[in-house]
């Protein structure tokens, strides 16, 4: 009896620990797309204020130029 017990517990234990393997797995797949998104993210914002920069720039190199 004891023995069998023992058996069902074990593979209690068993698929407590895969079903714990499984959530981990997906909340880790959860975080890592977020982080790339928001890495994504990052960079297109600053891809667009680069891009203003040099128009920016470009426009004043214009206006010194207009000058001379």
């Amino acid at each position: 009896m004891q023995c069998r017990v023992n058996e069902l517990s074990a593979k209690e234990q068993g698929m407590y620990e895969e079903a714990r393997h499984k959530k981990i797995l997906a909340a880790e797949t959860k975080l890592m797309n977020k982080h790339e998104n928001e890495m994504a993210a990052h960079k297109k914002r600053l891809e667009l204020r680069m891009n203003e920069r040099l128009k920016e720039r470009e426009i004043e190199h214009n206006k010194i130029l207009q000058r001379y």
